[in-house]
C-alpha cells in the first residue's frame, strides 16, 4: 500500500476510527508505521527525549532532524509534525518555518 495521503483520512472520516501515534525517532517509526493511519513527530520530544520541563525549548533545528528522520522511516502511515513554540507567531514566520520543516522532512 502506498503512503496514506489527507485525502485518503479525509474519505476515511466518519467510516472509522483513525489511529494515531507518537514517533520520535526511526525505531518507533519502523514499529508502528504498519499500524497506524497516522505517525505524530511531537514537539514533546522536548520532555520526552530530552528530559526538558515543557515543549518551550524545543526549536525547529530539533523537530528538523526528528521529522527527517521519521518522515524517512515511514512508508504507510501519514506524517505530521508539530511546530514548535514561538515559530509561528504571525501568519509569514509560520509560512517561512512550515516550509522549512517541508523541504526538511521529504
Amino acid at each position: 500500500m502506498a503512503k496514506k495521503s489527507l485525502n485518503y483520512l479525509c474519505k476515511q472520516k466518519n467510516k472509522r476510527k483513525l489511529t494515531c501515534l507518537t514517533a520520535y525517532t526511526t525505531s518507533i517509526a519502523k514499529i508502528i508505521d504498519n499500524h497506524v493511519d497516522m505517525i505524530l513527530i511531537g514537539d514533546s520530544l522536548g520532555s520526552v527525549i530530552y528530559g526538558m520541563d515543557n515543549t518551550q525549548g524545543v526549536t525547529l533545528d530539533m523537530m528538523m532532524i526528528h521529522g527527517a528522520a521519521v518522515c524517512k522511516t515511514s512508508k504507510k502511515a501519514f506524517t505530521i509534525l508539530d511546530m514548535p513554540y514561538k515559530t509561528y507567531r504571525n501568519k509569514k514566520e509560520a509560512l517561512i518555518n512550515a516550509k522549512k520543516l517541508i523541504k526538511f522532512t521529504k
